[in-house]
């Protein structure tokens, strides 16, 4: 009894103990443990007045212990948790979900579900059997079990070894191991496009600096108009000639001015008045500085790709009445915990497919499969999805084995060995990479035509300008 109460808390598998007679053979012994496994006994002690006998069926060797012994239950308890298989096969099925599991070209199953699996068989000494399967399956309506749980629900496989979340998937006869990492459920969407480089050049300042630009451009404009007009109103005439340009207020020309202080742009001859000359060395101070730093500002704009701003909340989505899929009909209820209503518009609009129609544009997925795919794409300088920051659901994820399976204990001192020993973070930076990079942090580079094809647009437009106000010219004269 005291075995029973203290293997029962560690075991889920059941544990059975025969008083039998002392003249029972051995080989008789072995046939009733063989026969206990049948009926999904993973622990099997038979005992007469004097000895307990354990078996270890992977060796095929029968343990015995004399009752007497003071250190009989640790020394039953420590046979019972035997973690060598000596070669016996354990079949997992696993399925493709990139990239925790994905098939190449050779047939070779990899990923992070097939490190485990090496792991496992390299620790239990086991030899391990992959079966590939297609598509998780699920439990329809009518009560039919497809894809890999259909394997594992037929015992043609011993577990799930594809990670899997933690939920109700309405299979009475599956349990979970332990738990091997979490994951969060988000939805993917397209990542709006790119800024076109002829639009670079306004990036350089916020949009608020723009117009403090505008506004001081044109109040420098304003001043020297009414500057300008009172000089011309309060001198005489006769006292004009000298230094005409101090009174010369035509709007042409005060823009003109303005234009050259602004743009750095030298000039000939500015007015000679004390305040007017107090205005442009203001003026050139500041554009000295907001040039400055529009030079420093505009390398890194040019050189560096600008997107537009993508969805950051469910609710920004919601908004556009967009559908999201999925593959998965476990996944349906994702949004059915939520009371805002646009949480309740995105679960109307939620769309379990086909396995053999593709996703829509915006569709449920792993955070790991997305930030797997945003790195790849990372690399050669173009992201074309985007993950809306808020996930709507979290989950634990496991391995799943039927609840009468003999190698539940196993698995999960295996899962603990693995978590625990920093082996599985390592298979995880290894394959899945470190938290995503922002594409925009590049190293400036040389500039090239397509960065400065802003200039070139405004080149152009003037030389189309000058070509039409000098025809214009020849127009004149010869009319």
């Amino acid at each position: 009894m005291e075995l029973l109460k203290r293997n029962t808390k560690d075991y889920v598998q059941r544990i059975l103990i025969l008083n039998v007679d002392s003249e029972i053979s051995l080989d008789k012994n072995k046939e009733m443990f063989r026969k206990s496994k049948d009926f999904s006994f993973k622990d099997v002690a038979i005992m007469n007045d004097e000895t307990i006998f354990i078996y270890n069926e992977y060796f095929d060797y029968i343990n015995e212990f004399q009752l007497i012994d003071d250190r009989i239950i640790e020394k039953v308890e420590k046979s019972f948790k035997t973690f060598n298989f000596n070669q016996r096969k354990v079949s997992g099925v696993v399925t493709q979900s990139i990239p925790i599991t994905y098939l190449e070209k050779n047939g070779e199953v990899k990923g992070l579900d097939s490190k485990f699996m090496i792991f496992l068989s390299q620790v239990l000494n086991a030899k391990i059997e992959i079966i590939y399967s297609t598509l998780f399956g699920s439990k329809e309506s009518n009560g039919t079990i497809t894809g890999s749980f259909r394997l594992l629900y037929d015992k043609s496989t011993d577990a799930i070894f594809s990670q899997i979340f933690i939920k109700n998937y309405y299979i009475d006869e599956f349990t979970f191991t332990e738990s091997i990492d979490s994951d969060k459920l988000c939805v993917v969407v397209p990542k709006l496009g790119r800024k076109p480089k002829w639009i670079a050049l306004f990036s350089t300042f916020t949009l608020k600096v723009w117009i403090f630009l505008l506004i001081s451009f044109l109040t420098t404009i304003a001043s020297l108009y009414y500057l300008r007009k009172l000089n011309h109103l309060t001198t005489p005439e006769q006292n004009r000639s000298r230094n005409s340009h101090d009174y010369d207020f035509k709007p042409f020309t005060v823009v003109t001015d303005t234009f050259h202080i602004y743009f750095n742009i030298p000039k000939a001859a500015f007015s000679r008045r004390t305040h007017e000359k107090l205005i442009m060395s203001i003026n050139l101070l500041f554009i000295l500085i907001a040039s400055t730093a529009f030079q420093s500002s505009l390398s890194t704009v040019l050189t560096t790709p600008k997107y537009y701003n993508n969805f950051k909340t469910l609710e920004e989505l919601s908004v556009t009445n967009a559908l999201i899929s999925t593959h998965s009909k476990s996944l349906s209820d994702t949004f059915q915990a939520y009371n805002q209503s646009y949480m309740k518009k995105l679960n109307e609009n939620l769309i379990v497919l086909p396995y053999n129609i593709p996703n829509y544009s915006n569709f449920l997925a792993r955070l790991t499969k997305t930030k797997f795919e945003m790195n790849n794409q990372a690399k050669i300088g173009m992201i074309s999805i985007h993950t809306i920051p808020e996930c709507p659901q979290k989950y634990l994820l496991a391995f799943v084995v039927r609840r009468d399976s003999l190698i539940l204990q196993e698995i999960n001192y295996v899962i603990r060995g693995a978590l625990e020993g920093g082996f599985y973070n390592k298979w995880y930076r290894d394959i899945v990479g470190d938290d995503l990079k922002s594409i925009q942090d590049v190293q400036i580079r040389p500039f090239t035509v397509i960065d400065l094809q802003t200039a070139f647009y405004v080149l152009f437009i003037g030389y189309c300008s000058s070509i039409i106000a000098f025809l214009l010219e020849i127009y004149k004269k010869e009319a």
